[in-house]
């Protein structure tokens, strides 16, 4: 009978399914050479009761009394549904209940019967919305709806905002291991059934679609630090609930959180459709992934074991999550030969966690693995020595010559020095002084004592550490102008072609002498013209094709760019981006300048520290009715969807495009990565990276789960692409077009002014950033039209935008943070942001810009002298005059502390790929810094672009219209 409840008394169901039971004849493990017998494991399929879910409905007597009638045709009051289960077809509510006295609220103690158990013969039978797992006998696996908080009871509840950063867990770490003679089920929390039931509808799942922002004022631009929310998955998904097994947006990111079901609905969205990889991080918040040594494969598709699969025929068989087979579950997968007993699967990494490392056995290997191996190529010619670069490189190379992976003693070194003649030295084992050779002919390029050049670090440390130490004093008076880079790399194809390795290259002259010399080009006359995309190309096709070659032998190639002379970098650039390289570019190095040898050692220190993988391939696998078309990044393909990577550069994304082939009828889809490859230490590893993304029906639900960072770097990717082999003037066309596509079909599909004029744009939050962060796009150094960005700084941009993720690209890259300093309390009130325009600045205030790479400080003109002394230590402001500078660390002084603070902050969030150098900017100082920090205003107009509200208004005008 129904009993009413005081109205502050909860109305959330408890449900409790019956134990199942499992008794199958016990499985035989026969490992050898001992004849053991686990227990028998309890699996058989789940009794299913006899029950049909008529619907139940309600006839009133004349007497006013209730009575419950299984008629299809009627409906139920709300007050009846709680009783749907517990009261018979033929009993009646007591006739002291009638229409008028139903209370609001109920307390139901129990279920006479539950709702019927959907099964499939491939699949365990699920009981509600829970996953069945075998052995079970308390509860089913808690789906993830099963944890939010009930619907009815925060219907009315504040609407969905992004979470906080803290809310993705960054470790890869799992529970510790619990022992169990039988297959057992994974630590499951109490399950709330009501809450189970209605979380999966669809009105308690999409309060975060109604927050539709209007394009006005500006924009929250400190919104890009804030991650995307994890995409929601249906119930009994993953078949182990765990906090890692969410896929971190560092490692990999979808710009889709919400993906169409068809492709007619995908071009209707207009939304770009890609996948975002970072497999190697060097973050400190990050852990190392796992190790499995057990690997488990589909055998069509060739997918690994993930959390996302799901275990049938009583755990016998797992169905693979991306192509839908049946598999045999190995039988060491549940045993342990090893200790000869069995294992609790459900605490296996590689179900709870989804990114890990797999152990390759040796069917990966096609060789030994091979040792981490440098070959640095020095340009001493006079340009080079003008500028000091000999003496700060050799200086450079000797502090991070120890920190060069060699955990195991096998990291092999090599030198070559190049003016118009190139230079070899041999180092032997037990002698400190190295041998010099000069090859002065080019004809055909030999290799003086080859066994002596590719040296053992450990062994010829004293030797290295001579050479390396002399480099400025050998070539101080060199006037030689020549430089032979084209017969150097000749030679150290030779030298690693056996067993390749990472030739990292210093540059301060074009390439003149020998094989692939580059003639001289007037970038003065062809910047800002209508022949500048045509000289941005390669000048020749020699370094493209000699990259693809060394790729092949697994030799990458790492460009650092020194000094203002022209260097054509627009054609060597191409050694880095065939092979998996970097580049870097340091346009103002002078050696008497402390401040840029600080950067530039700083920098190199870090990058040359890392833990580098080598000789991989990388791989991208998706679900059926999916299919990538496009890369982008730095690397080499080698077929249809294998991408060749001689080095794996940790914090390098690599950017893959997709599209829907055909009707996408699961309600989720994954894509898997998987990156083959030699870590540091001389193994072969499989690093598995596997996202999750559902499914959808709804437009307004592609809209709203959409990532706006993601989308952004996607778009980025594809212009620098395209403005490298087509023109830069069509790339940003294609910028500025598809923003209209995404803002009118926005328009046209989600909003009620589908059609005439709107005086104000909409967007979702989620994607309310798209226009500012475009407009920032088309003003970074990669994009920017005008003559005021040289080849060399434009070359390094792009470089940028293609390889790194896009967290670390807009934070700072592109879009600069501006921060207000003064004289507060705490950090809190000394150093707060502001918007990077104008605006903001203050003709008696000091302001910090920081873009990753510079940070200006701002002065104006009747600055505060007590917060210039407490900053940089100085009592007159005339005595501080514009330029670079090294930061002053002073004592006592809680502000300069602060800012100290906030550059270590910032060096973390780049994940310490850059060390910025300080520029001072005061208001009436020195016009190209002044022009410089103007154009990272980004909010502000300048002569080629417009200001971020212009920007709107045009983009509003063109959706108006209709038209681009």
């Amino acid at each position: 009978p129904i009993q009413p409840t005081s109205s502050h008394q909860s109305s959330r169901q408890q449900f409790s399914p019956p134990p199942q039971q499992f008794s199958p004849p016990p499985q035989q493990f026969s490992p050898p050479p001992q004849q053991f017998i686990p227990p028998p494991q309890q699996f058989s399929p789940a009794q299913q009761q006899s029950f049909s879910h008529p619907r139940q409905s309600s006839e009133f007597s004349q007497d006013g009394a209730t009575q419950f009638n299984a008629h299809p045709k009627r409906r139920q009051y709300p007050q009846q549904i709680p009783n749907a289960y517990n009261v018979s077809q033929d009993s009646a509510v007591p006739d002291s209940i009638s229409r008028n006295t139903l209370p609001s609220q109920f307390t139901v103690n129990s279920y006479s019967k539950k709702p019927p158990l959907q099964s499939d013969e491939n699949n365990f039978p699920i009981v509600g919305n829970d996953l069945f797992v075998p052995g079970d006998s308390k509860a089913p696996i808690p789906s993830n709806n099963s944890r939010i908080a009930s619907p009815i009871n925060n219907f009315d509840a504040p609407k969905q905002n992004y979470p906080g950063i803290n809310r993705y867990p960054s470790s890869q770490s799992y529970p510790e291991a619990i022992s169990a003679s039988n297959i057992a089920q994974p630590p499951v929390a109490p399950v709330d059934f009501l809450t189970n039931q209605l979380g999966s509808m669809s009105f308690g799942q999409n309060n975060s679609q109604t927050q539709v922002t209007e394009l006005v004022g500006h924009p929250p631009i400190y919104d890009i630090k804030i991650p995307p929310p994890h995409p929601k998955l249906p119930p009994g998904i993953p078949c182990v609930q765990s906090e890692t097994h969410w896929c971190n947006p560092a490692h990999q990111r979808c710009t889709l959180n919400s993906i169409p079901k068809t492709e007619k609905l995908l071009k209707k969205s207009k939304l770009p459709f890609g996948l975002l990889v970072t497999p190697y991080l060097n973050q400190k918040d990050i852990p190392e992934p796992p190790t499995v040594t057990e690997i488990v494969r589909c055998r069509r598709c060739r997918a690994y074991m993930n959390p996302y699969v799901s275990f049938i025929e009583g755990g016998r068989r797992w169905k693979c999550n991306l192509c839908n087979l049946t598999n045999d579950v190995p039988l060491f997968f549940d045993y342990d030969s090893f200790t000869q007993t069995t294992k609790n699967r459900w605490i296996r990494a590689e179900l709870l966690n989804s990114v890990v490392e797999f152990v390759a056995p040796a069917d990966y290997m096609v060789r030994p693995p091979m040792p981490p191996v440098y070959l640095f190529i020095i340009d001493v010619s006079f340009p080079s020595v003008q500028l000091g670069a000999p003496e700060v490189i050799g200086n450079t190379i000797l502090e991070f010559l120890d920190k060069l992976p060699n955990d195991d003693g096998r990291t092999k070194v090599a030198f070559m020095t190049t003016d118009s003649a190139l230079h070899f030295y041999t180092i032997k084992p037990q002698q400190t002084e190295p041998q010099i050779y000069v090859v002065a002919d080019f004809d055909s390029v030999f290799l003086p004592s080859p066994n002596d050049l590719l040296v053992n670090l450990s062994e010829c440390r004293d030797g290295i550490i001579s050479l390396v130490s002399r480099l400025g004093s050998m070539y101080s008076k060199n006037t030689s102008v020549g430089n032979t880079l084209g017969p150097a790399l000749l030679a150290a194809q030779k030298i690693l072609n056996s067993i390749g390795g990472k030739v990292v290259i210093f540059q301060s002259s074009i390439p003149s002498v020998g094989e692939a010399g580059i003639p001289i080009r007037e970038e003065a006359k062809i910047l800002g013209s209508s022949t500048e995309s045509e000289s941005l190309k390669p000048n020749n096709n020699w370094y493209k094709t000699f990259a693809a070659d060394c790729s092949r032998v697994q030799i990458a190639f790492d460009m650092i760019y020194i000094g203002q002379h022209i260097m054509e970098s627009q054609t060597s650039a191409c050694l880095s981006r065939y092979t998996g390289g970097s580049v870097f570019y340091y346009p103002t190095f002078m050696a008497s300048r402390e401040p840029e040898v600080a950067k530039f050692k700083t920098e190199m220190i870090n990058y040359f520290s890392q833990r580098i993988g080598l000789e991989a391939v990388l791989r991208v696998r998706v679900s059926r009715g999916l299919k990538l078309t496009n890369y982008y990044g730095h690397f080499f393909l080698r077929s249809l969807d294998l991408l060749a990577l001689p080095i794996v550069v940790p914090n390098h994304c690599y950017t893959i495009e997709a599209e829907i082939e055909e009707t996408l009828v699961a309600p989720v889809v994954y894509f898997q990565s998987a990156l083959l490859h030699t870590s540091a230490n001389g193994e072969r590893r499989i690093r598995v990276i596997t996202s999750a993304i559902p499914t959808t029906e709804n437009i307004h639900t592609v809209f709203h789960n959409a990532d706006q960072v993601a989308i952004c770097a996607l778009l980025a990717k594809k212009a620098v692409d395209r403005a490298l082999t087509s023109k830069f003037e069509d790339a940003r066309e294609a910028l500025h077009y598809k923003l209209f596509e995404m803002v009118s079909a926005y328009k046209n599909e989600c909003t009620q002014s589908m059609t005439g004029a709107t005086t104000v744009l909409r967007l979702p939050k989620n994607l309310i950033l798209l226009p500012f962060l475009i407009l920032s796009l088309l003003k970074s150094s990669s994009m920017r039209p005008g003559n005021t960005v040289p080849f060399g700084r434009r070359i390094a941009s792009i470089a940028l935008v293609s390889t790194l993720s896009p967290e670390v690209l807009f934070n700072s890259i592109i879009v600069p943070n501006m921060y207000a300093l003064v004289n507060g309390e705490d950090y809190s009130t000394s150093v707060y942001p502001v918007y990077p325009t104008a605006e903001s600045l203050s003709y008696m205030g000091v302001f910090l810009m920081i873009d990753g790479q510079n940070a200006f400080l701002w002065v104006g003109k009747e600055a505060n002298l007590e917060l210039l002394n407490a900053l940089l230590g100085i009592d007159n402001i005339h005595n501080l005059h514009s330029g670079v500078i090294q930061f002053p660390d002073i004592e006592n002084s809680k502000l300069n502390e602060y800012i100290r603070e906030l550059m270590e902050k910032v060096s973390d969030e780049n994940r310490d790929l850059w060390s910025p150098m300080f520029y001072i900017c005061k208001e009436n100082g020195d016009p190209l810094i002044k022009m410089w920090m103007n154009q990272r205003l980004i909010l502000d107009r300048d002569s080629n672009l417009p200001s971020y509200q212009m920007f709107i208004g045009e983009l509003r005008d063109k959706v108006n219209r209709g038209n681009f």
